[in-house]
C-alpha cells in the first residue's frame, strides 16, 4: 500500500510522523529515544486512515502531560533500561544520521572521560524520569513494551493498540518503513554495565521492574502470548 502518513522535521532536521486533519480518533505517541517510538507511530497512520497523531515525537513528560490533559488516546514506550542506553549512545556515536553534528567527534573523543560519563548519567536519569512519569499516569495511558513490539507481527501489533483505541476496523495490511533495531556496540555495553554506572543503572532496573509490574493491565499485548 502506499505511504499514507504524514511527516514533521524539527529544528535539528529529524522526522516526526504525524497527521492532523478533521479525522475523529486523536492520539499520542511518545517514550524515551530508543524504544519505538517512531516506528509505531508510523505503524499506526498507515494501519489506521481515520486517527491522527497531531503532535510531534517530544520525549518529554510535560508534553505527554498536556495531551492527556487534552484527552488524548496515549500510548508510551517502554524499555528496559541497559538496552535501551546501549542503543542510545550507540546511534549517537555510529549513525550516520548524526555524523554532521560538530559536538559528535567531541563526544566520541571523551565518551570514556568525564564529559562521556556525565552525559550518559543525564540520559539514565532522564530514562528514570520518564518512566516515574509513565507509573503516576498509568491510569491515562497505555503502555508498548519494546519486547512486545519486536516479537509481534506488524499486523497483530496494530491490531492489539486498535483494540485499545476502541477502533472497531481491522487494520489495513502494511509493511515496515523503519525496522525495529538496537543499534547498539559491544563496547558501549560493556562500559554501561561497567561498575561506573552500577549505582544509576540498578536504579533504572528496578524503576522499570515496577513499570511492568504496576502496570501490567495498562500493556499492550496480544491475546495469543
Amino acid at each position: 500500500m502506499d505511504d499514507i502518513s504524514e511527516f514533521r522535521l524539527d529544528e535539528l532536521g529529524n522526522i516526526h510522523y504525524t497527521r492532523n486533519s478533521d479525522n475523529l480518533i486523536k492520539i499520542a505517541v511518545d517514550g524515551h529515544p530508543r524504544q519505538g517510538n517512531q516506528y509505531i507511530r508510523l505503524l499506526l497512520l498507515n494501519s489506521f486512515p481515520k486517527i491522527d497523531i497531531p503532535e510531534p515525537l517530544s520525549h518529554k513528560t510535560k508534553n505527554i502531560q498536556k495531551q492527556i490533559d487534552q484527552g488524548l488516546i496515549v500510548f508510551m514506550t517502554l524499555r528496559e533500561p541497559l538496552g535501551c542506553m546501549t542503543s542510545l549512545i550507540s546511534d549517537l556515536l555510529y549513525s550516520t544520521n548524526w555524523q554532521f553534528k560538530p559536538s559528535t567527534q567531541l563526544f566520541q573523543k571523551y565518551t570514556y572521560q568525564e564529559y562521556g560519563y556525565k552525559y550518559i548519567e543525564e540520559k539514565f536519569m532522564h530514562y528514570i524520569k520518564m518512566t516515574q512519569f509513565l507509573i503516576r499516569n498509568k491510569d491515562n495511558i497505555f503502555i508498548i513494551d519494546f519486547e512486545t513490539i519486536k516479537k509481534l507481527s506488524e499486523y497483530d501489533l496494530a491490531q492489539c493498540m486498535g483494540r485499545c483505541m476502541g477502533h472497531t476496523e481491522k487494520p489495513q495490511p502494511t509493511k515496515a518503513y523503519e525496522k525495529i533495531n538496537s543499534t547498539s556496540r559491544t563496547e558501549i555495553l560493556s562500559y554501561l554495565s561497567s561498575n561506573k554506572f552500577s549505582r544509576v543503572l540498578e536504579l533504572a532496573g528496578n524503576i522499570y521492574d515496577k513499570a511492568m509490574y504496576d502496570c501490567e493491565d495498562r500493556l499492550v499485548i496480544s491475546d495469543r502470548y
